[in-house]
């Protein structure tokens, strides 16, 4: 009886640490994407000079670089978590 108390505890800890888990990755995440909001809405119709272009372009290029390494985060939110799955 009392393993069997034992190992439910141990699975919500389990559940628990892994929404933690998520829920840390999600912050990460929509922190990140609020830090490159402002690059993505500026208006690159009113760029005054060449120079002012091409570091437009650069932060862009460094945006989707970027972009590229977060994707493995993004699957990590997209994911269903442990509770998710138990009691679905």
């Amino acid at each position: 009886m009392l393993c069997d108390v034992w190992k439910d505890r141990a699975e919500l800890y389990k559940e628990n640490m892994d929404c933690q888990q998520w829920k840390q990755n999600a912050n990460q995440l929509e922190a990140w994407l609020t830090d490159r909001e402002k690059l993505l809405g500026d208006d690159w119709r009113h760029v005054d000079t060449a120079e002012a272009a091409e570091n437009q372009l650069r932060e862009y290029d460094d945006f989707l670089v970027t972009l590229e390494a977060q994707g493995e985060k993004c699957e990590q939110v997209k994911r269903l978590t442990l509770l998710e799955q138990n009691y679905s």
